[in-house]
């Protein structure tokens, strides 16, 4: 189990964060639905949720990405805590051809 470093650079500050990721697949996945659900409650965030029994415009966006960030953040945990396999080069040259 090799260590997982992230390393985030603006201008001076270099933060270092060493982690035991046994997952990255698991990992990135649970990036990207976490950056989807946050995406998705910053554009409801304009329009009004209401209540169960009359629901606004937000309400089913509000749900809908609360429950992509609670699977991000599964997907995330669960890449610290199972094993899996290593995530694959891009194959940039099969996406052109």
């Amino acid at each position: 189990m090799q260590p997982f470093i992230i390393r985030v650079a603006p201008a001076a500050v270099t933060v270092l964060i060493e982690m035991a990721l046994r997952n990255p697949k698991d990992f990135w996945s649970g990036l990207i639905y976490i950056a989807f659900g946050v995406t998705a409650l910053i554009i409801a965030g304009d329009y009004k949720i209401g209540t169960a029994l009359k629901m606004g415009p937000a309400y089913f966006p509000v749900v809908v990405s609360s429950l992509l960030l609670l699977v991000g953040i599964i997907s995330v945990v669960r890449s610290f805590v199972k094993d899996g396999s290593p995530v694959g080069r891009l194959a940039l040259r099969g996406l052109l051809i």
